[in-house]
């Protein structure tokens, strides 16, 4: 996808070098191509994204979500936690998970208990 995208910028740096140096319609059939390549990587890019996501929906029928890894949510900002109501069936509480045991609204950072 890289490569292709790459040759859509160099058809376009050449439409205009073209329509600086060159005639109008030099410039207008590369800027054409531009177009015309750039709707193929698109195209491909979606058709890639679809394919992705039946793989995962196939997969998900005979595994299901079972939402973030408490690993994960523990690193997340607290802005984000803040997002997310529950976590695996531990709720949150202000903007952090709260920890096994711990009471509701004790001191938490990345989703571990803080010592006072």
């Amino acid at each position: 996808d890289d490569c292709l995208l790459m040759f859509v910028c160099l058809f376009d740096c050449l439409a205009l070098f073209a329509r600086c140096f060159m005639d109008e319609e030099t410039a207008d059939c590369l800027k054409a191509a531009s177009d015309c390549l750039y709707a193929t990587v698109c195209a491909c890019m979606l058709t890639q994204h679809k394919v992705e996501l039946e793989i995962i929906k196939e997969e998900l029928k005979s595994v299901p979500y079972g939402g973030i890894p408490e690993h994960i949510f523990g690193v997340l900002p607290p802005k984000q936690q803040e997002m997310l109501p529950v976590v695996q069936g531990v709720p949150v509480a202000q903007g952090h998970a709260v920890a096994q045991g711990q009471p509701q609204g004790a001191p938490v950072f990345y989703g571990q208990p803080v010592d006072k």
